[in-house]
């Protein structure tokens, strides 16, 4: 392991906290050497940070009864739309066609 190439998935690894202790120790001793990777931490770090946020957001969101209720009416809407538009196409492919 110890010459292996730093990737991506390690430097995302680094900034989730999902590296084991050997696997922490080598990409922090490359993330010192080589300011550009970094760099793509911390942007990693940042958009993590983002999720979060986003991720609270939408659970406040979702804990909103009246946006549930809203979002249940748009669902069955949708699905009634959609058999109806099923229908239709059912009820055109089972016409018969003329000759033309």
């Amino acid at each position: 392991m110890r010459g292996r190439k730093i990737t991506d998935a390690d430097l995302n690894a680094f900034v989730d906290r999902e590296l084991d202790a050997n696997d922490l120790v080598r990409v922090s001793v490359h993330l010192l050497a080589d300011p550009e990777s970094a760099k793509r931490v911390g942007a990693y770090a940042g958009q993590r940070r983002t999720l979060a946020a986003l991720r609270v957001a939408i659970e406040v969101h979702r804990s909103n009864p009246r946006l549930k209720a809203l979002e249940a009416e748009l669902c069955r809407l949708v699905r009634q739309q959609a058999r109806r538009s099923l229908a239709r196409s059912a009820q055109a492919a089972a016409q018969p066609r003329s000759p033309g």
